[in-house]
């Protein structure tokens, strides 16, 4: 298969990411993965927390399309890199806002999806809140 099939999302649960958890409530990093046109197949509890948008109504929808506070202008071409090439995991910090409205600064790791050891065929994101720095 050329590329990862959309097929059903499932939530992603605290045992698919970190064995031995039991409660997916402490998972604390917020975990989406799109495929190699950004639709999103995968999202976590902690991402709709952070977003306040459930999996159903993101299956499928294009990320930098959803209406969340990250700044997807900022953040779009490292997610597409990763999305499309083999490079290195990519980290930036932005200003945003989360499902409450209330600013956030979000710590967003993407890494590239490869399947059997292939080229890209998407980007696994992980966001995080993370304490803004006192002014």
């Amino acid at each position: 298969m050329d590329e990862l099939s959309p097929g059903p999302l499932v939530p992603i649960n605290s045992h698919s990411i970190l064995h031995g958890q039991k409660d997916s409530r402490s998972l604390r990093t917020a975990v989406v993965v799109l495929d190699s046109k950004l639709r999103v197949t995968a999202w976590n509890e902690r991402a709709h927390d952070l977003w306040g948008l459930r999996v159903d109504e993101v299956r499928g929808q294009h990320f930098l399309n959803l209406d969340i506070g990250l700044p997807t202008e900022q953040v779009k071409q490292h997610i597409r890199n990763c999305a499309l090439t083999d490079g290195e995991p990519v980290e930036v910090v932005v200003e945003a806002h989360n499902r409450r409205g209330r600013e956030i600064r979000c710590k967003l790791v993407c890494s590239s999806l490869k399947a059997d050891g292939k080229a890209a065929k998407g980007a696994i994101l992980l966001m995080d809140e993370i304490e803004k720095e006192p002014r």
